[in-house]
């Protein structure tokens, strides 16, 4: 059964598509792709992305790009299903990093190329 990939450069346009700025080239990978039977994701660390108004916010826990598996005869697709930042609880048990306590909500934008 072959899985269609999920790249690096796939993750940053679907961020991109719901509100959140990941960092500029050269783009630091999101962790590996996970799945279980019916469903996969990839979490992606807290300071690799930014939001609000202003892009300027880091969230404080990582942002999970969750993928619903569409099953066709001899491949595995994945469909965006949901993008959101995890809570607490889930982000303890995430391999991506939380925004630390010592580190700044506000960083600012990405700069511009």
């Amino acid at each position: 059964m072959l899985k269609h990939a999920i790249d690096a450069e796939q993750v940053r346009a679907i961020l991109l598509r719901h509100g959140y700025t990941p960092n500029p080239e050269p783009y630091v990978s999101p962790h590996p792709l996970e799945e279980n039977e019916g469903k996969a994701w990839i979490d992606v660390n807290a300071l690799a992305v930014r939001q609000g108004s202003d892009k300027d916010e880091v969230p404080d826990y990582p942002i999970r790009i969750c993928f619903s598996k569409v099953q066709h005869p001899i491949y595995v697709d994945y469909v965006v299903e949901s993008v959101r930042e995890l809570t607490k609880e889930e982000a303890a048990k995430s391999k991506a990093l939380s925004r630390q306590p010592d580190e700044k909500k506000k960083f600012g934008p990405w700069p511009q190329k």
